[in-house]
């Protein structure tokens, strides 16, 4: 039976596979590279992807609103941090690291 499939399978691309299982109203789902994703009709008709300026990288595409509200529209606000970029709000800030403690985290390569 493993056999049988397995041949079916190889025959089928997935997006038929996809269109064929939903006539038959089945619950079916397909898993994409990253390069179909960002390629994705359906993402493009909605303008899913947003770009923005991510120092040092330049501009980047990013996933945008999960779904769309009239009332409180998303938007992208800022960039992603950077790695570290929070430590001294996060550490000192919130947990109460002092200056030279985090100093010290630093030469030790911690963070």
């Amino acid at each position: 039976m493993g056999r049988i499939l397995d041949d079916y399978f190889i025959e089928k691309n997935k997006y038929e596979m996809f269109y064929a299982s939903h006539q038959h109203r089945f619950i079916y789902g397909v898993i994409q590279s990253p390069e179909e994703v960002l390629s994705d009709p359906q993402f493009a008709a909605r303008g899913y992807f947003v770009e923005t300026e991510q120092p040092p990288l330049g501009r980047l595409k990013f996933p945008g609103a999960p779904f769309e509200m009239q009332g409180t529209p998303w938007e992208l606000r800022s960039s992603a941090p950077a790695p570290g970029q929070h430590n001294r709000e996060t550490l000192g800030g919130r947990l109460g690291y002092s200056d030279g403690e985090l100093a010290q985290l630093r030469a030790e390569g911690v963070i």
